[in-house]
């Protein structure tokens, strides 16, 4: 019992002596805030900076889309979850990927397609997702941040995806189960939209 006391107390002093030994990142000031909406945002997931100062912004939370103006003073809905707009942002958080020059791609995972946004934050078109089973890990945050190679190709982590044991083994109790640890690597997709 001593033994075990005396074991769990060096394991307590040598965690109190790394701890103390780590030492914060210096703190790198950002500069002045320079411009400030007034529009009301609730999570911002992503933003693109266009060409011309004007700025898109994915607010998940909210489900929508905002085209701000350089000073950030005007905004116009480019997609939103109300009915009462034809851009419908979809049911589940989407994702902006950058697109040849001020063009814009709008991730909508609900309808497993991608919307092509023009620069003045009109859809000018829509396209299916290069791999359905894929549109997650397009969306950006966890999954890395998608993007397009000098070839003009898609290039994303294309995580697996762990199915689910069927229903029979959820029901009986096994002595066998455990949780598998998480990959340390992944896979990544590269798609040509001209060989699709």
């Amino acid at each position: 019992m001593t033994t075990r006391i005396l074991m769990y107390a060096c394991t307590a002093l040598a965690f109190a002596a790394t701890a103390s030994a780590q030492q914060l990142p210096p703190v790198r000031p950002l500069g002045p805030i320079v411009k400030v909406s007034t529009e009301p945002l609730s999570s911002v997931a992503a933003t693109r900076q266009l060409s011309d100062g004007r700025v898109l912004v994915n607010d998940i939370i909210a489900h929508r889309v905002m085209l701000f103006d350089s000073t950030l003073t005007t905004a116009i809905v480019v997609a939103d979850s109300t009915s009462a707009t034809a851009n419908a942002y979809g049911a589940r958080p989407g994702g902006l990927i950058p697109y040849r020059a001020d063009t814009t791609l709008f991730v909508d995972p609900s309808s497993l397609s991608i919307l092509v946004l023009s620069p003045a934050g009109k859809i000018q078109r829509v396209i299916s997702a290069p791999r359905p089973n894929d549109i997650q890990n397009l969306i950006g945050g966890p999954n890395g941040t998608p993007g397009f190679d000098e070839q003009g190709r898609l290039v994303y982590s294309a995580r697996m995806v762990m199915a689910m044991p069927p229903r029979s083994c959820l029901t009986r109790p096994s002595s066998s189960a455990s949780i598998s640890p998480r990959a340390s690597s992944t896979r990544w997709a590269r798609i040509a939209s001209t060989s699709r």
